[in-house]
């Protein structure tokens, strides 16, 4: 460049491509249902090869409940990355796979389902419950015939309130004596014996 000529210098930067991640924690009983109390991670897929990897994988955060059963993160860079469910909301089972899902477009949200076109389900906790009735003076005597209601504890507090408390159905007598209900979700219940075997006085609690 001669001394009459004038340099000029262009700076020319490049921006990384970024986006965001986003699931939808739902019941897998009720859709409809969505689930708040979840706590998910994202690991960076540090090899490229879409498959976790703890020795190699990098955990670089947890998600953010943005609304009721709404997870997201933002600004992930252009990559491949694995979301974990860590920990399930309260009374449902957790999801053990490492979901692997790629930023590839400045902006995009990807959106992550464990079912596709419906969210992120969990099942719910389920048990059941089982009682034997038995002649009081004779107790390896089983008694056929009584009646058990389920009622659910709908407020939590561990005492019968028949405002709140909600009937569910009546126990199966499964054999002689042996009365179960299957299929309760996770959560407190009452038992009521509504009539007792003839010849029988019934538990009054």
């Amino acid at each position: 460049v001669g001394e009459d000529e004038a340099m000029i210098e262009i700076v020319i930067e490049n921006r990384f491509i970024t986006g965001s991640v986003q699931t939808t924690k739902v019941d897998a009983e009720y859709p409809d249902n969505k689930l708040s109390g979840a706590v998910f991670e994202v690991y960076v897929d540090a090899n490229c090869d879409q498959v976790y990897t703890t020795e190699t994988d990098v955990l670089i955060g947890e998600m953010t409940e943005t609304e009721p059963g709404i997870y997201r993160m933002v600004n992930l860079r252009y990559c491949g990355y694995f979301l974990f469910e860590k920990t399930a909301p309260e009374g449902f089972l957790k999801d053990e796979n490492y979901h692997y899902f790629e930023i590839s477009r400045d902006g995009e949200v990807v959106t992550v389902e464990n079912e596709a076109g419906i969210g992120f389900l969990n099942k719910p906790i389920t048990g059941s419950v089982q009682t034997t009735k038995v002649d009081a003076d004779y107790p390896e005597n089983k008694l056929a015939g009584a009646v058990f209601e389920v009622y659910t504890d709908a407020d939590g507090d561990q005492v019968y309130n028949a405002e709140v408390d909600t009937l569910i159905g009546e126990m199966t007598e499964a054999e002689t004596g042996i009365y179960r209900m299957d299929n309760l979700r996770y959560g407190g219940y009452f038992l009521f014996e509504k009539s007792a075997p003839e010849g029988f006085l019934k538990d009054e609690n």
